[in-house]
């Protein structure tokens, strides 16, 4: 399911209704990929009710995966 809704860069907003299952009508995810692809990679996200504070969530979001991503890269020696 993550996978399907995380964007390829970037953070991806689904609030609610927005997602195509039912069981998340009254939740939102903030969502994020990090990693190198072929070697390490997954998605960092946030879910919490509809209404959270987004702004905030997003660059939390953001700056997680920014840091997962830098983590990555020195491990991997890129």
């Amino acid at each position: 399911m993550l996978g399907e809704l995380a964007p390829e860069r970037g953070v991806q907003v689904v609030i609610g209704g927005e997602s195509q299952y039912d069981a998340m009508s009254e939740y939102s995810m903030v969502l994020s990929r990090y990693g190198l692809a072929g070697e390490a990679s997954g998605i960092v996200g946030v879910l919490g009710p509809v209404r959270m504070h987004y702004s905030r969530t997003i660059g939390v979001v953001r700056y997680v995966s920014s840091l997962l991503d830098d983590l990555m890269a020195r491990t991997y020696g890129r």
